[in-house]
């Protein structure tokens, strides 16, 4: 997958979108750019890939029921688990490919 901007428009299109970009955080280092609640743009290195992240420690008890709307991710650039939601992602590029 190459970088591209990413649209929202059909609800068939959303599943598959979030479907590729769970799997590509999965596989290593992706760069994200989405915007943030108080719309500002942000740009983050992040990935899911096990190997490269600190395990999540949970502070609390408290349960949340899982979100598909919103990807947790590992911020490469900070060290910190960090989110976003699929719906405000602008860009996205896998490192390793040839956009990287």
């Amino acid at each position: 997958m190459s970088s591209a901007n990413v649209s929202w428009d059909e609800e068939a299109e959303k599943e598959e979108i979030k479907s590729i970009i769970r799997h590509r955080l999965s596989e290593g280092p992706c760069t994200v750019v989405f915007t943030k609640r108080d719309g500002t743009e942000r740009t983050m290195k992040c990935t899911t890939k096990f190997d490269l992240v600190v395990p999540y420690e949970k502070k609390t008890d408290r349960t949340k029921p899982e979100n598909q709307d919103v990807a947790f991710v590992y911020d490469l650039d900070i060290n910190e688990w960090r989110s976003f939601k699929f719906e405000t992602v602008r860009s996205f590029v896998p490192h390793g490919s040839d956009n990287s």
